[in-house]
């Protein structure tokens, strides 16, 4: 099934190394390429450690569902050499494009793209982080990453000791804590000391079943 997956994927790339999809995301806030016209991307992230945009714009349109294959999954399967040829080209058509990247990426493409350059161990990646570092909002002592700024999560204090309270959805709740969770993990793989308002902002958006809101 990995195997079938990852030939899929293939089948799809461009001749630049880019990936891209044609139809639209059921979470329309999700696709980006409604306001901006001829604007494509590609996300073929943790698969192929990349996630790339095409033409003048940045918009997240990944091959969900299978992405998250791994690359040593497939490696027995006779497509190694394959998929470290397709890795290579989607890397460099990332690298090429990182201006694009600073210019008009929002925080999905910027964690995303920061992430699949950090694991692929390009040359960028400490632009791309740079970039990411910059889009960070802080609010109330925790950090995240949106198109619009958030609230604090509202909390009382009782017996000196604060608990949280219900919080109001936001328009932008899914993107931003996949953002957030893809902007974690680099800062994670880097080992930077500032993780911890990170997480503490993540577990803020917790919904009552304890899980967070899907951008499915």
């Amino acid at each position: 099934v990995i195997a079938n997956a990852v030939k899929w994927l293939l089948r799809h790339q461009t001749p630049d190394g880019s990936f891209y999809e044609v139809t639209w995301l059921p979470d329309r806030k999700m696709n980006d390429s409604l306001l901006w016209s001829n604007d494509y991307i590609s996300i073929p992230q943790h698969l192929f450690n990349s996630a790339c945009p095409h033409n003048s714009g940045i918009c997240q349109r990944p091959h969900r569902g299978t992405y998250f294959a791994k690359l040593k999954l497939v490696l027995c399967n006779g497509l190694g050499s394959q998929v470290a040829l397709a890795e290579a080209k989607a890397v460099r058509w990332l690298e090429r494009n990182i201006k694009l990247l600073s210019e008009r990426g929002e925080p999905f493409e910027v964690a995303i793209v920061a992430y699949a350059l950090l694991q692929a161990k390009a040359a960028t990646a400490e632009t791309a982080f740079g970039i990411l570092a910059r889009h960070a909002r802080s609010e109330g002592g925790l950090t995240y990453w949106g198109k619009e700024a958030v609230p604090a999560p509202p909390y009382k204090m009782e017996n000196q000791k604060p608990f949280m309270l219900p919080r109001l959805p936001y328009k932008y709740d899914s993107s931003n804590i996949e953002a957030t969770a893809y902007a974690l993990l680099t800062y994670v793989a880097r080992q930077e000391v500032l993780t911890d308002p990170i997480v503490k902002w993540l577990n803020a958006q917790r919904l009552t079943d304890g899980g967070w809101a899907s951008t499915q």
